[in-house]
C-alpha cells in the first residue's frame, strides 16, 4: 500500500495526485472475456488499506443484493462517485438504493431463470450537468470534499425534479 501511495508511473511521469481509494478486483480467467459482468468481486479500500465497500457474487455470478446495514447512503445524501470509464470523482445527490437481498430473492423467485448479477448494485445518482445515472455501489462514496449550502440546494433541486418525473410516469 504505501508503494502504491507514492506514485507509480503514469504517461511518462509520476502520478502524484492524492490517493482517494483503492480498487481491487477478483476475476476468473476461465470465464471468457473479462468484462465487469465476470468479476467475482469487487473492494474498495481507503488510503489507509481499511475496506470501505465491497460487492460479492456467488460462483455462478449471481448477485443476492446488500444486507439493509450495508446501504451506506440514503435519499437526499451527497456522495462523490468515481466513474471508472473516466477515472474522476462528481459528486452527486442519492435519489434511489441499491437492492436489498430481500428484493433481490423476490426477484429470483417471481422470475424463474432470470439471476442479477453484480452490474444490478446500483444508487440512482443525480448530477448538476447531466440528468440522473444509475452507479455501482461500491463507487459511491462520502465526499472528499466539503460541500456548500449553495450546492446542496442544487443538488436537492435536481433530485426533487428526478423524483417529480418519476412520479408522472408512474
Amino acid at each position: 500500500m504505501e508503494k502504491a501511495k507514492q506514485g507509480f508511473p503514469l504517461n511518462g511521469g509520476l502520478y502524484t495526485k492524492e490517493v482517494l481509494f483503492f480498487i481491487v478486483t477478483e476475476i476468473n480467467f476461465d470465464q471468457g472475456d473479462i468484462d465487469w459482468i465476470n468479476f467475482n468481486s469487487v473492494r474498495i479500500y481507503n488510503p489507509e488499506g481499511k475496506l470501505v465497500d465491497y460487492i460479492d457474487c456467488d460462483a455462478e455470478k449471481t448477485y443476492h443484493g446488500r444486507p439493509s446495514v450495508r446501504i451506506k447512503f440514503h435519499i437526499g445524501d451527497i456522495v462523490d462517485v468515481f466513474d471508472y470509464f473516466e477515472n474522476k470523482t462528481k459528486l452527486g445527490i442519492v435519489a434511489k438504493l441499491p437492492y436489498t437481498e430481500e428484493e433481490v430473492a423476490k426477484f429470483h423467485r417471481d422470475n424463474d431463470g432470470i439471476k442479477l448479477t453484480m452490474d444490478n448494485d446500483k444508487y440512482v445518482i443525480c448530477f448538476l450537468d447531466n440528468g440522473y445515472k444509475q452507479v455501482t455501489a461500491v463507487f459511491v462514496m462520502t465526499p472528499f470534499k466539503k460541500v456548500t449550502k449553495a450546492l446542496w440546494q442544487k443538488l436537492k433541486a435536481k433530485l426533487e425534479l428526478y423524483q417529480r418525473s418519476k412520479n408522472k410516469r408512474g
